[in-house]
C-alpha cells in the first residue's frame, strides 16, 4: 500500500514535506568579547523575534525516501512564529509546484492535470497529524515524507540546537551574496540534545521535548550544521545535514528580508481535496468496496 501511495502522490507530497523539512550585539561590537554560546544565544533571540523571512532552499534526499536522489529547489516566504510557508518548488525534471503550509497542514498545488481528475480541485490538503495516526508503520511514513513533516527546520530552532554541540566553533568571516557574515560550525547527536540542556534553556522545556520527540519519531540521529550570521546576528545562510535511519537529508537555506509579512491562508475549500479522504477511497477499493468519488473530497 505504501509503495502505491508513494508512486501516486510522489511529486505533490514531496513538495509538501520538503518543506515540512525547514526560521544582541553586532559583529562590529566585538565578537572576540563574546563566547560562541553568547553569539548563538543572541542570534536565536533575534531570529525568533523576526518571525519570518524570504528563503531560497535546496533540499536533497536519499533514494530510500520518496522523491529522493535529487535536489529540490524552493523559493518564497517562510515563517516560524507561527509556522507558515508559501513557496514555489522546482524539481530536477523542471516541473514546478506551489506549496502553502499553515501549522501542521500543507496544501500543494498539484496542477491543472490533477484538477481535471478532481472536479476542478487542484490543491491537495495534507494533514500530517492525521496521516501519522493513520499510518501505523512509522518507518514507512518517514520514508514517504523524508522525516521532515514532524520537525520544524526554521533557522531560529537550528541555532538553539547548535548550542548543544560539544564542538561548535567560529570558523571566521565570509561573504554570502556580498554580505559579510560570521561562519559557525558544529555537530550534535540526539543524545547530546537530551543530555546538554543548553537548547532547552532558550527553547523552553516544552518546545525542546517536542523537538526531541519529533526527531525520535522521524528517525533523525543528529545534525551537522553550518550557519552564517550577519552583523545583526541574523542567519543569512544555513547548511544543515540530518543523519537519519534512511540516510542523509540535506537542507541549504539562504535568508533575506527578516520580519517580512508572512500571512499565509489556506486555499478556498472548493479548490481543495483531502489526501486522507483520497487514501480512504483507495483502501476501500483495495478491499473490494465501492470507492467514493474523488471529487467529493474537500
Amino acid at each position: 500500500m505504501g509503495k502505491a501511495i508513494g508512486n501516486r502522490f510522489g511529486v505533490p507530497l514531496t513538495a509538501a514535506v520538503a518543506i515540512a523539512a525547514l526560521a544582541g550585539c553586532s559583529a562590529d561590537s566585538g565578537d572576540q568579547e563574546r563566547s560562541v554560546a553568547q553569539v548563538l544565544t543572541a542570534a536565536y533571540e533575534k531570529t525568533s523575534a523576526a518571525s519570518a523571512a524570504k528563503a531560497e532552499l535546496t533540499v536533497s534526499m536519499p533514494e530510500s525516501m520518496m522523491g529522493g536522489a535529487g535536489e529540490l529547489e524552493l523559493s518564497g516566504v517562510m515563517g516560524w512564529n507561527p509556522s507558515v510557508v508559501d513557496m514555489s518548488m522546482s524539481y530536477p525534471s523542471g516541473e514546478k509546484v506551489r506549496t502553502r503550509w499553515v501549522g501542521d497542514i500543507s496544501y500543494v498545488d498539484a496542477g491543472a492535470a490533477a484538477a481535471k481528475e478532481m472536479d476542478g480541485k487542484r490543491w491537495m490538503k495534507v494533514d500530517y497529524a492525521a496521516l501519522a495516526e493513520k499510518q501505523a508503520d512509522e518507518r514507512l511514513l518517514s520514508q514517504m515524507t523524508g522525516g521532515m513533516e514532524a520537525v520544524d527546520q526554521d533557522p531560529a530552532k537550528q541555532l538553539a540546537v547548535l548550542l548543544d554541540s560539544p564542538d561548535v566553533q567560529h570558523i571566521g568571516e565570509e561573504k554570502i551574496d556580498g554580505v559579510p557574515a560570521q561562519r559557525y560550525r558544529g555537530a550534535v547527536t540526539l543524545q547530546q540534545m537530551i543530555d546538554s540542556g543548553e537548547s532547552a534553556k532558550v527553547l523552553g522545556g516544552k518546545k525542546h521535548d517536542a523537538l526531541v520527540s519529533a526527531m525520535k519519531e522521524a528517525g533523525i540521529k543528529g545534525y551537522e550544521t553550518e550557519i552564517w550570521l550577519d552583523e545583526n546576528d541574523l542567519p543569512v545562510k544555513m547548511d544543515l545535514t540530518m543523519r537519519t535511519v534512511d540516510g542523509e537529508v540535506g537542507l541549504v537555506g539562504v535568508f533575506t528580508e527578516y520580519g517580512i509579512d508572512a500571512e499565509v491562508k489556506a486555499p478556498p475549500a472548493d479548490e481543495t481535496y483531502d489526501l486522507m479522504e483520497l487514501l480512504g477511497g483507495l483502501e476501500k477499493r483495495a478491499e473490494g468496496e465501492p470507492e467514493k468519488q474523488s471529487g467529493d473530497a474537500s
